[in-house]
């Protein structure tokens, strides 16, 4: 016979091994983190489990017997507190009206996963079977009280030490919230300080709000007097900044150059003038290079008007040159003035030369005729008289006619 065997008569040998010894193989469920059962084992595993009342569940503790309940959850906290496989024996468990003494085998095989197995004591060995036949009823009592007595031991130490660690959790937790307990003091006190800070602030924005509008009603009424003070001066204003654009103006300046209030920023350049002056551009740059005022008169085109123009270097509070301000003075009527009163001037002054070259003849002649002293004394008095008589009669000026008379 060839001592090779194929790998199907080695599967279908170890098959019906595992057959062969199922019926002896202890029964389990998987459970996933200790609550969720993922996996029975079949077999006889109903004579452990005894569902509890109410709506479906997997839950562990919810399908086993009452009575393993206490024995299955103390070597759950075993394991999970040692991290080592869990081994009780001779637990006693009434099934089917018969007492019998399982195996419980608690043990991890993967992460989150664990097994619960039950392994019936009867079949262990032949020796055990033997023992059972010669124990009395009453040793069998004995025997189960005992192993109650060794769980409830076991999950009264369980439950002490759960109650330990528990109380060192509370002590903790206590310890935490007192702790918490004082940072929300501190945080409350830290916020009322902030309340109280918030208040100041708001206070202070109150009176600084209230410094404003003061300031704001204040700046609204000079600017108010401004207005009206250029306006009642019936002066022409413009202001410009170092680049020729307009910053303001005055409402008499429309009558001189094209302004609407849609001008403002604009460069003169860009603006139609009535004046007959164009070097306007360059007398502003020299203002601002001297820092001296200038004064022209100027005349505009259309309306036969003479203006007076000054630019004035624009000087901050700070005493800083920051552009020009140029004003317009009318002084058409101050001009037609002059000329009327130049005219009696000019007629006064024809007069005099008149007076004077007659006065000249009449000496020059009186001279020639009277040269001694007393009668040219004597004579150019009469003559003089005769001008003077002549001077103060307006019909004798519009004739022309003067008198020549004295004493030969």
């Amino acid at each position: 016979m060839d001592h090779k065997k194929s790998p199907f008569i080695e599967d279908r040998t170890g098959r019906n091994a595992w057959r062969a010894l199922e019926q002896y193989a202890p029964v389990y469920v998987v459970i996933y983190r200790g609550q969720d059962i993922v996996r029975f084992s079949g077999g006889n595993m109903g004579g452990y489990l005894e569902p509890s009342s109410g709506a479906a569940s997997l839950k562990l503790f919810g399908l086993l017997r009452k009575s393993l309940r206490p024995a299955v959850r103390a070597a759950l906290l075993a394991m999970a507190k040692t991290n080592q496989p869990v081994l009780h024996e001779d637990i006693a468990l009434t099934i089917d009206g018969k007492s019998r003494l399982i195996t419980l085998i608690v043990t991890t095989i993967a992460v989150d996963l664990c097994v619960v197995a039950f392994q019936d004591s009867r079949v262990v060995g032949a020796v055990g079977q033997a023992m059972g036949a010669r124990i009395s009823h009453t040793s069998h009592d004995i025997l189960a009280i005992e192993q109650e007595l060794r769980t409830t031991k076991m999950q009264l130490q369980i439950a002490i030490d759960e109650l330990d660690t528990t109380s060192e959790e509370m002590k903790s937790a206590a310890e935490e919230y007192q702790a918490v307990n004082e940072e929300l003091q501190s945080s409350n006190e830290e916020l009322e300080t902030a309340k109280e800070e918030m208040q100041l602030v708001n206070e202070e924005l109150h009176t600084i709000n209230a410094d404003m509008t003061a300031k704001n009603e204040t700046m609204t009424s000079l600017n108010s007097d401004l207005k009206n003070l250029l306006d009642s001066t019936d002066i022409a204003t413009v202001f410009l900044d170092n680049n020729l654009r307009i910053k303001t103006f005055t409402s008499g300046m429309t009558q001189i150059i094209h302004l609407r209030d849609e001008d403002r920023g604009r460069p003169t350049t860009e603006i139609v003038t009535l004046l007959n002056y164009s070097e306007l551009q360059g007398d502003v740059r020299d203002v601002l290079l001297s820092l001296k005022i200038l004064e022209k008169e100027v005349r505009l085109n259309t309306q036969g008007m003479t203006l007076i123009m000054r630019i004035h270097p624009y000087r901050t509070i700070d005493n800083c040159i920051d552009s020009v301000v140029i004003t317009f003075v009318d002084i058409s009527a101050r001009k037609r003035a002059e000329e009327r009163a130049a005219l009696p001037m000019g007629e006064l002054d024809h007069r005099v030369k008149n007076i004077l070259s007659i006065v000249f003849a009449v000496v020059k002649q009186t001279l020639i005729s009277n040269p001694a002293p007393e009668a040219f004394a004597q004579s150019i008095a009469g003559h003089i008289e005769a001008i003077s008589r002549a001077q103060r009669s307006d019909q004798g000026w519009r004739s022309g006619r003067y008198l020549v008379a004295g004493p030969d």
